[in-house]
């Protein structure tokens, strides 16, 4: 339940959403809360949107390479609120960074 959580620290954002590292209060465990802010246009397919999560989150798919999706929470006409799965270590940008010896064709594959 994304209500028993506590915030830990900012990961970061951008004009979609921001992110924040939490713990559940009851289990210690982290997740992931992304808060959605919905533009004034998109607030009309706000239910599609939820939808949508609804569907990603129930699918549940069992692999290393998919963020499992918890919870999802309407904190107010024009934002939402998502909890995923918590991985610890580097973001992609730095991995990149710190893995300067990787050949550049190497990490063109990484995209395609």
């Amino acid at each position: 339940d994304i209500r028993t959580v506590k915030v830990i620290e900012y990961l970061g954002g951008g004009g979609f959403a921001d992110a924040w590292k939490v713990q559940d209060t009851s289990t210690s465990i982290c997740y992931v809360l992304k808060h959605v802010k919905l533009k004034p246009d998109l607030k009309d397919d706000k239910d599609k949107f939820i939808q949508r999560i609804k569907n990603e989150a129930g699918i549940r798919a069992h692999s290393d390479y998919i963020v499992k999706c918890f919870g999802l929470v309407d904190f107010s006409s024009n934002s939402l609120g998502i909890l995923f799965e918590f991985f610890s270590g580097q973001d992609f940008g730095d991995w990149i960074r710190n893995n300067k010896e990787l050949p550049w064709d190497d990490k063109k594959q990484l995209f395609y």
